[in-house]
């Protein structure tokens, strides 16, 4: 009964507060319960108090105030506080939708020993904040639009018709800084100096609204005459003045004149007929062939229809096709027999009837143009039916088809042979072994099918590669012989095949099944050889128990367990090549697993090496840390190796991630998070053919007895087993980086981090950038990455040609991106021949070594803008708008 009786005074004590409220108010009991909740409540939230008294207030409306801000007010705030004011919180409401709310709390106390009573008071500010919103994009909109409109504006006060304000159009216009313009009358800087008074100005703008001076002169600072259009307006407290440059189009307009006095005297000479009509049918104009077709003069045909000079039935022809051709709306062609009214003759004539537009798209009449085409069409009818299959053959086939003659020069080309070499013009008869080769031959090749068809008369196969601009291709070349009656060769057809995809993809096929060939048969091995071992060690033991020390048999057994315990080791570094290790994974951190391994590292590659440590932020990797123990020995010790006397290893961590087009050109790479591993060491590097079998067990390049192969293919075996790969970078005398990409760990992923909003990575504005790459694949990824954010691409594959393109180019290139280690000269040479023709181009430097690594060659300067490889989408495009903003290249520097 008593606690009937305090929530009955409660709920009374409620009410008598909140029904004087106007704004929607709710109280609550001290288990937040609604007691009571005022009739604007009700009405604004379309709730009925049946349906809210008495409920806990996260339940109300199927659980729609369930709100997380609302829990943070009422449980963690408010107790601490006993009050908080303008509380903003957003919630989509089912009943009213998406509101804005200021929430005002009173915790109130009712009496000593009372229960507590808390007050939530509503204030709706969802229309107030989209009215702001809608101001502050209202103004920044026409902010934009003064910024970057072509036309000059000035904006200029009503009492002395000052410049308030000028746009950077205008500055550009005139010549005169921002600050010149601020404070002075238009005609301080050229302009309507004879524009009267404001008093007059201001007059007529309140008459007519808008003043208009067409064909103004003005005068920029520098003293040249600029020809413009100023259109005046008012703007309330302020006039508005446009000022558009016409200079262009009033040259466009004397050159156009120019050019109709020029186009008719080109049409009254042109051999063809040449003739217009309005959309009635009636003549507008025609040439002097035109004329001997009818027989008569143009002033006399003008105004004339069709039905004046020649019969009905070739009248109504003529009718007909002008209707086809205003109904197709385009360009129609037509084939008609003709007489010439001026001698008789009768000819096939080819008429091209086009639509005639104005400027607002509405049909005033058709243009045609008539060709005598009687003798062609004789000479096109013999040979239309062979010709029309061989072409069809030639240019749908994916084969490319090149007919040769005798003395080497091409004849012919299909579609695809263009396709592959562009720019061949087959009227010039070019020789083929100098336009298919780079650099040109300058004799024929002996290896050569066509060479040797034209030598014994046989059908030749052979594949050739060929070095173009995109790179190194493999062509499979069946050269034929063609003959005339008398037996003699008169050309040769090569059918030609580019394999140089399929190369590539057997190649790496082949690869692959090499080593998981050599995996299964390492795993096998071991996995029998330890069997062995294990009887092997067992009975060596049971010798050692049973025998005196002093005995032979005792040293002698010991001697067998000794070899026994150094061949577990070969089979382990086999298992882990195999992935058939046994493994305990734990969720480990790769700073603290590495760092916990420097001391014993220092001690194994000895004191003559500087052992660098550089971490980074990395996400938690789930591998056995033995595994990692294993990877870092293995990679310090062959670092260590690799370089003679004092030098430098570096072990550098990080994260990456690596989207599907990135994937996609880049084989071996997998999609998705990965935590960095990379060592890198200034040794004596390696060539192509020792990188493509470093990964193979018992492949060493070490003296006998000083390495067993198995210590990159135990790195290979434990990354593979982890679900990560590895990628190696490495040119002789230059150093190697390893880099181990070891996949994220998701269940520690930061959950933050998956809501987090994604970074706007910024967009190119046409700024144009040469990127200089030897390695095809990743100049035409690297264009495309650059040209989908709004960059304008030029590309080169070799420093000489990115010289040559910039002497003709150095005032449009804004950035210089390349890579560091190249054929012919280093991106660091090559920066410094472009920085000596124009010293404020900016640079950006890309390599597959880590940036100390070129740093210790020597090839970068510290401090330069550097991205490492590989890279992702948004990380290229991030890192060239950066050097784009930055103050490299304001002034004359070089790279030393």
């Amino acid at each position: 009964m008593v606690d009937e009786k305090n929530t009955q005074e409660s709920r009374e004590f409620a009410e008598s507060i909140i029904n004087t409220v106007r704004e929607p108010l709710i109280c609550l009991d001290q288990d937040l319960r609604v007691v009571a909740a005022s009739r604007s409540f009700y009405q604004f939230f379309k709730v009925k108090p049946e349906e809210t008294v008495g409920q806990l207030i996260y339940d109300l409306g199927n659980k729609q105030w369930d709100i997380p801000k609302l829990r943070e007010l009422l449980e963690t705030i408010l107790p601490e506080k006993a009050t908080f004011d303008d509380y903003e919180v957003e919630h989509d409401f089912t009943s009213i939708g998406r509101r804005t709310m200021l929430l005002n709390a009173r915790q109130v106390v009712r009496g000593l020993g009372k229960e507590r009573i808390i007050l939530l008071a509503i204030e709706d500010t969802t229309e107030r904040k989209r009215q702001g919103d809608l101001l502050i994009e209202s103004e920044e909109r026409f902010r934009r639009l003064f910024e970057t409109a072509n036309d000059g504006i000035l904006l200029l006060d009503k009492r002395e018709m000052k410049i308030r304000h000028a746009n950077p159009a205008i500055t550009a216009m005139l010549g005169y800084s921002n600050d010149e313009c601020i404070g002075q009358e238009m005609k301080d800087i050229g302009i309507l100096r004879d524009i009267g008074t404001c008093e007059e100005v201001i007059q007529m703008l309140n008459k007519v609204g808008v003043i208009n001076y067409k064909d103004v002169s003005v005068q920029a600072k520098a003293g040249q005459v600029v020809d413009t259009d100023i259109y005046m307006v008012d703007r309330a407290s302020l006039i508005q003045c446009n000022i558009r440059d016409i200079s262009d189009s009033k040259q466009t307009e004397k050159k156009l004149r120019k050019s109709e006095d020029y186009l008719r005297t080109l049409v009254h000479t042109i051999p063809d007929l040449i003739w217009s009509k309005n959309k009635d049918g009636i003549y507008l104009s025609c040439n002097s062939i035109f004329e001997r077709f009818f027989g008569a003069k143009e002033k006399d045909i003008i105004g004339k229809t069709d039905h004046f000079y020649v019969d009905q039935i070739l009248a109504d022809s003529f009718v007909e096709n002008d209707r086809r051709a205003i109904a197709a709306m385009k360009p129609t062609r037509n084939e008609e027999w003709v007489t010439f009214a001026d001698d008789g003759h009768r000819v096939l004539l080819e008429t091209i009837k086009t639509p005639m537009y104005n400027d607002k798209g509405k049909l005033i009449g058709i243009l045609g143009i008539g060709r005598d085409i009687t003798a062609r069409k004789q000479i096109e009818e013999s040979l239309r039916t062979s010709q029309a299959k061989m072409q069809s053959i030639l240019e749908n086939i994916e084969t490319g088809v090149v007919l040769v003659s005798p003395k080497m020069e091409i004849l012919e080309l299909n579609h695809k042979m263009h396709e592959w070499f562009p720019g061949i013009d087959v009227e010039q008869r070019p020789l083929c072994y100098q336009v298919f080769n780079n650099p040109p031959h300058e004799v024929g090749c002996e290896s050569c099918p066509t060479w040797q068809t034209l030598r014994d008369g046989l059908i030749h196969e052979s594949i050739r590669e060929t070095h173009q601009t995109k790179g190194v291709r493999s062509y499979r070349i069946v050269s034929s012989p063609i003959f005339n009656e008398s037996g003699e060769i008169v050309a040769v057809v090569e059918m030609v095949e580019d394999i140089t995809e399929r190369l590539s993809l057997e190649s790496q096929l082949i690869q692959a099944q090499k080593m998981e060939s050599i995996g299964r048969l390492a795993g096998g091995v071991a996995h029998d050889f330890n069997n062995m071992l294990s009887v092997i060690l067992g009975y060596g033991q049971m010798i050692v128990g049973m025998t005196q020390p002093e005995s032979p048999l005792h040293e002698y057994a010991q001697q067998i367990i000794a070899a026994g315990v150094r061949s577990t080791n070969v089979t382990r570094q086999l298992l882990a090549f195999a992935r058939k290790q046994v493994i305990l994974p734990k969720v480990l951190d790769l700073n603290e697993t590495a760092e916990d391994m420097l001391k014993m590292l220092h001690r194994l590659i000895g004191e003559d090496i500087n052992l660098v440590w550089l971490p980074a932020s990395v996400w938690p990797v789930d591998i056995d840390p033995s595994q990692l123990d294993q990877i870092l020995a293995n990679l310090c010790v062959n670092a260590r190796d690799a370089i003679d006397g004092v030098g430098k290893i570096n072990i550098e961590t990080g994260m990456k991630t690596f989207d599907e087009a990135y994937c996609s050109q880049h084989p071996g790479f997998i999609p998705g998070d990965f935590t960095l591993l990379s060592i890198s060491d200034d040794g004596c590097g390696m060539d192509k053919d020792v990188q493509s079998k470093i990964f193979e067990p018992f492949f060493t390049t070490k003296e006998l007895g000083k390495g067993t192969g198995l210590g990159l293919a135990t790195v290979y075996g434990i990354v593979k087993q982890n679900n990560g790969f590895v990628n190696v970078y490495s040119e002789q005398g230059k150093g190697t980086t390893f880099r181990i990409y070891l996949p994220r760990h998701s269940d520690q992923e930061n959950k933050s981090e998956k809501h987090k909003a994604t970074t706007t990575i910024p967009r190119g504005q046409g700024e144009i950038v040469l990127v200089v790459e030897d390695e095809e694949l990743l100049l035409k990824l690297t264009t495309k990455i650059l040209h989908d954010f709004g960059y304008v691409v030029v590309t080169a594959n070799s420093p000489k040609e990115a010289v040559n393109l910039f002497k003709g180019h150095a005032e449009t290139i804004d950035l210089l991106l390349t890579d560091v280690i190249m054929p012919e000269m280093n991106g660091r040479d090559l920066a410094n021949v472009l920085l000596n023709i124009d010293p404020n181009l900016k640079c950006l430097f890309m390599s597959g070594y880590a940036s100390t690594v070129i740093n210790d060659l020597g090839v970068l300067a510290e401090g330069m803008q550097f991205i490492q490889k590989p890279f992702s989408t948004n990380d290229l495009a991030a890192k060239v708008h950066e050097v784009m903003k930055s103050e490299q290249g304001k002034s004359a520097h070089m790279i030393n």
